[in-house]
C-alpha cells in the first residue's frame, strides 16, 4: 500500500504543485526546527558563522553543475529520448549520471585540496582560528553534491512521470539528517557534527526517491560514453545555464564576503532572515514551476503552442494568487514571525529585532521572486538557455553593484544587502517576462487582467492583517502569528470567493481531478 501511495502519478499541474507545496511546508518547518537549534546550541558567533561559510562552496558546485546544468537539460533530452525507444532513454539516463558522477567528483576532489584559498576568498574578514575551522567544515561538504547529484537525476525522471510524491519526500530526508546531526552529533563533535549530518541528509535525499525511479523501469547500468549524442545535447543545453547557475551561487558568496566584514554575527542574522523570506519561495514558486515543466516540454516538443500559452497563464496566475498575501504577511509579521522561529538560547533580542528589520526588507521582492522559476523553467521547456542566463547573470550584477554602493554611500549597513538583493529580483523577473512576451508565449493585457481579482483580495488581506496585529499586539508572538494569520486568511479566501476567483476555483477542481478515475493529464 505504502509503495502504491509513493508510486502513484499527479494528474493535474495544480495538483503536482499542491504536493510539491506540501513538502516544502513540511521541509520549511523543518528546516525552521533545524535554524532554531542551530541558533539555540552556537547563537549567532564565530562557529555558526564558519558553518554558514563553509556552505558556500559545496552549494555553488551543487548549484551550477547539478540544479544549473542537469536540473535545465536533462527532462527536454529524457522526453524526447522516451518518444523514440525507452531502452535508448534509459541508456541516457545511465551515461548522464554516470559522467555527472565523475565530473562532480573530480571538482570536488580539486577543490578539496584549494579549500584554504577559497575560504580566505569567501569570507576575508574572519580572524585565521575561524578560517581554519571554515577549512575543515568545507571540506567534509564536499561529499554532499556528490549524493545531490544522483538525486537530481532520479528527480528528473520522477517529474517526467508525474510521480511528484517520492520526490517531494526528499527535501523532507535532507532536512531530517541535519537535524539528527545537530541533536545527536553535535553534542559529541561540536560543530563538525552538524556538518556531517549535512552529509547524512544529501545521501538520504537521493535514497528516499530510489523505490519509485526503479518502479519506472530505471536499472543502473556501468555506461560511460562521451560521445554519445544524448550527451552532447545536454552539455550544448546545460553550458549556458551553468555559467549563468555560476553567477546566481557567486552571489550569496560575495553578499556572506562583504557581510562577514561588518560584526560579528552579521552573517549569521542575514542567512536567518534568507531562509524565512525564502519560504514562499520554495512553498508557491518553485513548487509550480518543478510541477508544470514537464507539461510545458511536452507542450512544445508537441507543437502545441495554444496549450503551451493555456498552461504557463494558469500557472502564472495562480502563483501570484498564492504567493501575494504570503509575501504581505511576512512584510507585515516579521518582528513576531522572528521572535517565535529564533528568539532562543544565545540568539538576543538585538539579533531577533535585526534579523525581522531585514527580513521584512526581503519581502519587497517576494511576488517577483516567485515567478523567476516559473520564467526560467518556461525557457528551459523552450530549449533556451541562454536568454535566462544572461538575465540572471545582469541580475547579479545589479544586486552585487546595488550592494557595494548601498553599504558605502548610506548608513543602512547590513539592511543594504537585501535591499540590494530585492532591486535584482525585480529586475531579473520584468526582464525574462519581457523577452517571453517577445516570444509571444503571453500576452501583457491578458495577463494583467487576470491579476485584478488577486490584487484585490491582498488589499483587504494587508488591511485585515495590520489590523488584526494590532489588536493582538500586547498579546505573545506565537499568538500574534496565529489569530492575525488565520483571520487575514479568512477574509482573503472569502473576498476570493465573492470575487469568483479562477484561481480558487482551479484549486479545488484538482482535488477532484485527482481521486477520479480519469488517466492523469
Amino acid at each position: 500500500m505504502i509503495s502504491g501511495i509513493l508510486h502513484s502519478q499527479s494528474k493535474t499541474v495544480t495538483f503536482a504543485a499542491v504536493i510539491l507545496a506540501g513538502s516544502a511546508l513540511l521541509s520549511s518547518l523543518l528546516a525552521f526546527v533545524r535554524e532554531r537549534l542551530l541558533a539555540s546550541r552556537f547563537g549567532a558567533g564565530d562557529e555558526l558563522d564558519a558553518y554558514l561559510a563553509a556552505f558556500g562552496i559545496p552549494d555553488f558546485l551543487y548549484g551550477i553543475l547539478v540544479m544549473g546544468g542537469l536540473a535545465a537539460s536533462f527532462l527536454p533530452v529524457f522526453s524526447e529520448y522516451v518518444h523514440k525507444s525507452k531502452e535508448e532513454a534509459w541508456r541516457f539516463a545511465n551515461n548522464l549520471l554516470n559522467a555527472a558522477l565523475l565530473a562532480l567528483g573530480v571538482f570536488s576532489l580539486v577543490l578539496f585540496f584549494l579549500a584554504p584559498v577559497l575560504v580566505h576568498a569567501i569570507a576575508p574578514g574572519f580572524p585565521q582560528e575561524k578560517l581554519d575551522l571554515t577549512t575543515g567544515l568545507m571540506r567534509i561538504m564536499f561529499l554532499s553534491p556528490l549524493f545531490f547529484a544522483l538525486s537530481s537525476v532520479f528527480s528528473s525522471v520522477l517529474h517526467y512521470f508525474n510521480r511528484f510524491l517520492a520526490y517531494a519526500l526528499a527535501p523532507l530526508a535532507y532536512n531530517i539528517g541535519i537535524i539528527l546531526g545537530i541533536l545527536f552529533l553535535s553534542p559529541v563533535f561540536g560543530i563538525w557534527g552538524i556538518v556531517m549530518g549535512v552529509v547524512l541528509g544529501a545521501l538520504l535525499h537521493a535514497l528516499v526517491q530510489l523505490s519509485a525511479v526503479l518502479a519506472t523501469g530505471f536499472r543502473w547500468k556501468p555506461i560511460l560514453e562521451f560521445s554519445h549524442p544524448g550527451l552532447q545535447e545536454v552539455f550544448k543545453l546545460a553550458l549556458p545555464r551553468i555559467i549563468g547557475a555560476a553567477g546566481v551561487f557567486f552571489n550569496p558568496i560575495v553578499m556572506n564576503a562583504l557581510s562577514s566584514t561588518l560584526f560579528v554575527g552579521s552573517l549569521a542574522v542575514l542567512n536567518f532572515a534568507n531562509r524565512a523570506q525564502m519560504f514562499p519561495v520554495g512553498l508557491i514558486g518553485i513548487s509550480f514551476a518543478l510541477a508544470v515543466f514537464p507539461s510545458l516540454t511536452r507542450a512544445f516538443s508537441e507543437n502545441n503552442t495554444k496549450e503551451f500559452q493555456k498552461t504557463f497563464s494558469s500557472i502564472f496566475r495562480q502563483i501570484v494568487f498564492f504567493a501575494l498575501p504570503i509575501a504581505l504577511f511576512l512584510f507585515f509579521s516579521s518582528s513576531p514571525i522572528i521572535q517565535v522561529l529564533f528568539r532562543t538560547g544565545k540568539f538576543t533580542q538585538e539579533n531577533a529585532d535585526l534579523t525581522s528589520l531585514l527580513l521584512a526588507t526581503f519581502a519587497l521582492s517576494i511576488p517577483f521572486q516567485v515567478l523567476i522559476p516559473l520564467l526560467v523553467r518556461t525557457f528551459f521547456s523552450l530549449q533556451n538557455t541562454k536568454i535566462p542566463t544572461l538575465v540572471s547573470l545582469g541580475g547579479v550584477a545589479v544586486n552585487i553593484a546595488s550592494a557595494v554602493l548601498l553599504i558605502k554611500g548610506t548608513n543602512l549597513g547590513i539592511q543594504s544587502l537585501p535591499l540590494a538583493y530585492a532591486l535584482s529580483s525585480i529586475g531579473q523577473c520584468l526582464g525574462l517576462l519581457l523577452f517571453l512576451q517577445r516570444r509571444s508565449v503571453f500576452s501583457w493585457m491578458e495577463l494583467l487582467q487576470g491579476l485584478k481579482k488577486p490584487i484585490l483580495s491582498s488589499v483587504l488581506f494587508s488591511i485585515a492583517c495590520v489590523l488584526l496585529l494590532s489588536i493582538f499586539q500586547k498579546q505573545g508572538a506565537l499568538f500574534q502569528l496565529v489569530f492575525a494569520g488565520l483571520g487575514a486568511a479568512g477574509v482573503f479566501v472569502v473576498s476570493s470567493f465573492l470575487l469568483k476567483s479562477q484561481e480558487l476555483k482551479e484549486f479545488f477542481s484538482s482535488f477532484k481531478t485527482q481521486f477520479s478515475h480519469d488517466e492523469p493529464r
